[in-house]
């Protein structure tokens, strides 16, 4: 179960629990779920509508539910069946929102890597033929004409198998940025979580991810403050951001969902001045990663997808576009709108923004 993902799809959910007399199977979301006919864990999520707000980006959810029972989450308790998309419901969607104008397309889920299974717990998965996820991945890339970007919400070291890693590195439109979250770097904290990787695991997926993609970007999403977390226990995630570089890290602080296992701990919780002391370091880590890597694109052309037809207040002319990389580019060209492609060169970076002009005829 992730905390969250830099690409919209939130999992930290605070919900209501169900009342008691509610079936979960009845809710329209799992009415699919038990029928014979299908596989398990898949073909129960129907496809959405054709457009969403903005141009540039859609996002098509293809998985929903966890039982991985992190001790943080309440969704295994609301919602927690696994089930999936078909790759074929998942086609026809992207089909129509390419249609309609998106050329990015951002694959979402509660446990995204428990794609076309039972279960998000991946010694229960069933491991024979191609891996779901792959197979979704390699139908959208060669079967959706118009598809310029393909971007995954998150993934963790158990999700990235060598034939996903392997699918992913073929693909041009998949891009080079990849949401890891890494929740702690400590493994007393990774166990209190119950995740279902320790952090040798997790260095391990960032070595193999850098060496198939080309300077690739990496965010993530840390909980500070986690029950139990000393000072030395948080060094060790400091320890995982410096070796990773992440370019964002979204540092948040734990907040107790009743009903969880964590939030029974309270005598054992971190209060505020110590974790927004760690968050702000983490803050600062991450923004001086992310100034050193849109560094090194000074003087290179990066394509980018304008998400703003224009800054409010004295720019109006200055428009705002999001590179394969996930970092966004500004440049003057009052021409451009929304959801237009642009190649621009980057021309400097501050420690908060690039800059870059736009190339001739690199406007489509």
């Amino acid at each position: 179960m992730e905390a969250g993902t830099a690409a919209g799809e939130r999992t930290l959910d605070n919900k209501p629990e169900l009342p008691a007399n509610v079936n979960i199977l009845s809710l329209p979301l799992y009415k699919n779920a038990a029928r014979p006919d299908r596989a398990a864990g898949t073909n129960s999520l129907p496809p959405l509508g054709q457009h969403q707000t903005g141009r540039q980006r859609a996002f098509l959810k293809v998985q929903d539910g966890c039982d991985a029972h992190c001790t943080y989450c309440i969704i295994p308790r609301l919602r927690p069946m696994p089930v999936s998309k078909s790759i074929g419901d998942a086609l026809e969607e992207a089909r129509r929102l390419v249609a309609s104008g998106h050329v990015e397309i951002v694959l979402t889920g509660i446990f995204l890597g428990a794609y076309g299974q039972a279960t998000a717990l991946r010694r229960r998965q069933v491991k024979v033929g191609t891996a779901p996820l792959a197979e979704l991945v390699e139908a959208l890339c060669t079967k959706i004409p118009g598809l310029r970007r393909l971007r995954l919400s998150s993934l963790e070291p158990g999700d990235l198998s060598d034939q996903l890693l392997g699918v992913l590195a073929s693909h041009e439109q998949v891009v080079p940025h990849f949401h890891l979250p890494l929740q702690s770097g400590s493994d007393e904290m990774l166990r209190r979580m119950n995740r279902q990787y320790r952090r040798d695991d997790f260095l391990g997926m960032i070595e193999r991810v850098k060496a198939a993609f080309e300077r690739p970007a990496l965010t993530t999403d840390v909980i500070v403050g986690f029950p139990g977390e000393t000072e030395k226990e948080f060094q060790r995630t400091v320890e995982v951001a410096e070796a990773a570089r992440f370019i964002h890290i979204h540092a948040f602080p734990f907040s107790p969902r009743p009903g969880t296992a964590a939030a029974r701990w309270a005598g054992q919780f971190v209060r505020g001045p110590i974790v927004n002391g760690r968050i702000e370091l983490l803050r600062q880590k991450s923004d001086q990663y992310s100034f050193e890597f849109r560094s090194t694109f000074v003087g290179q052309v990066v394509e980018a997808i304008t998400e703003r037809d224009g800054e409010r207040g004295a720019n109006p002319e200055l428009r705002h576009g999001r590179c394969a990389r996930y970092f966004p580019v500004w440049f003057d060209a009052p021409d451009v709108r929304a959801g237009d492609v642009v190649r621009v060169r980057v021309e400097r970076v501050t420690p908060t923004r690039t800059f870059g002009m736009v190339e001739q005829g690199g406007i489509e």
